[in-house]
């Protein structure tokens, strides 16, 4: 089974963009916390995942309501990508988001899932 739930900030504005056969897509990148120890030994570190929708319910209310530092619950699966780059094949990781929860939107969570 290949599921990936996270949850945290968005790093840029999510951006909608097209493949070069015109299907439209979104793709932004997402910041998770992880704390390590208690009190004044605690450490946090912050995972960056990139991410993208091709639902066209997630694309519409992420392009009217996603910003800079939107706090989101994604839940999707993990893949992989590769490609050329001057003869050497390069692997690109991302989360392919299914549905997406809006957790600090007008004070209210919202799931969007096609």
């Amino acid at each position: 089974m290949n599921l990936a739930i996270l949850h945290g900030n968005t790093g840029v504005t999510p951006e909608a963009r097209f493949t070069p056969n015109g299907k439209k897509f979104i793709k932004f990148t997402l910041a998770t916390n992880r704390t390590y120890g208690k009190g004044d030994d605690a450490v946090t570190y912050t995972d960056w995942f990139n991410v993208e929708c091709w639902r066209e319910s997630v694309i519409n209310v992420l392009e009217n309501h996603g910003f800079k530092g939107q706090e989101l619950l994604i839940k999707g699966r993990f893949q992989t990508d590769k490609y050329e780059d001057n003869g050497v094949t390069k692997y690109y990781s991302k989360v392919v988001a299914d549905s997406v929860d809006l957790l600090n939107w007008e004070d209210s969570a919202e799931e969007v899932e096609a």
